[in-house]
């Protein structure tokens, strides 16, 4: 009876640190409700909606059409409503460590409806790891949403970043297609690896030029289709901030002179950055992603050209 009372008391006390465990994982760490994705065959990684994710204590909201923004119509009921259509990768995305209320999104549809007094949607069409065919192959499928203007948000490494098509699903996946039962098992099998012991890290691959061609060609393409369907482009440079005061690499000088071959007025966000980090802020959360500071930088950086824009008769309908 003694052993048995034992094994009773062993298992009831693995069985409350296990729960206590969970609700550490799932409450404090915010674990258990990633944000899921599907794989598309032309596009690449998408993001499953129309759902609201809680993720690090963050709201993460994916619509119909796999953006990361609020629900809409496709086409405008309301002629007087401003849409502004911005693709992008990671860096527009926020991930899920940036709320849906602070990524620039976000804030610039906020600021657009209130200086405006109009109706606005600020689309987001980003995922992790996207290039311009990524985005350029959304675009063919969905289309452009009736936009006032296009703005198309580049880094360097995103001249040779072909489709990505990584592993979807499993426990550990990056990229998970369920939710995980047990917010326990997915920091186990997702992040606790990335803290364990490793080789040296895999010497960067270089791209091929066939990679080059294959980015940039899709990068022209998604202009001219956008100028096709008379919509102002907009190219934003997005810069690392291990490149701030460093001379231009060949990613940045391949998107800056298309915009030049092309005529497309081009923003820079490095400048806006490297104020930022003068005024002793902190407006990255690694060395390419901006976080919530780095966010409002770019919309405060955007809001002027995107007002400027609107400010055209013919890039806005009448009310």
């Amino acid at each position: 009876m003694r052993r048995r009372k034992k094994i009773l008391i062993s298992l009831a006390s693995v069985l409350a640190l296990l729960i206590a465990l969970e609700l550490f994982c799932r409450f404090y760490l915010g674990l258990g409700d990633p944000p899921l994705s599907q794989l598309d065959p032309q596009i690449g990684n998408i993001f499953i909606g129309p759902r609201t994710y809680h993720r690090f204590g963050n709201t993460v909201t994916y619509n119909s059409f796999s953006m990361r923004s609020r629900e809409f119509d496709a086409r405008r009921k309301n002629p007087g409503e401003i849409r502004i259509l911005m693709v992008g990768d990671s860096v527009i995305n926020g991930g899920s460590q940036t709320d849906q209320s602070q990524i620039m999104t976000t804030l610039l549809e906020n600021r657009l409806a209130s200086q405006l007094h109009r109706p606005a949607i600020v689309m987001n069409v980003s995922a992790g790891g996207w290039g311009p065919p990524n985005y350029w192959a959304y675009v063919q499928r969905y289309g452009i949403f009736e936009a006032n203007a296009m703005f198309i948000v580049v880094s360097s490494h995103d001249a040779w970043q072909w489709r990505t098509f990584d592993p979807i699903g499993g426990l550990g996946s990056d990229a998970p297609d369920k939710t995980p039962t047990f917010a326990l098992g997915e920091a186990l099998f997702r992040y606790l690896p990335r803290y364990l012991p490793s080789g040296p890290p895999a010497k960067p691959r270089e791209p091929s030029q066939g990679e080059f061609d294959q980015c940039m060609s899709a990068f022209r393409s998604l202009i001219t289709f956008a100028r096709a369907h008379q919509t102002p482009v907009v190219v934003v440079q997005n810069l690392e901030q291990s490149a701030i005061g460093k001379p231009e690499n060949e990613g940045h000088r391949l998107f800056r002179e298309s915009c030049q071959d092309m005529n497309v007025p081009r923003v820079e966000l490095g400048p806006a950055f490297e104020a930022s980090l003068k005024a002793g802020k902190s407006p990255y959360r690694d060395d390419i992603h901006p976080n919530a500071v780095g966010q409002q930088v770019m919309e405060e950086t955007l809001e002027p050209v995107v007002l400027s824009l609107l400010a055209k008769p013919a890039t806005i309908p009448a009310p």
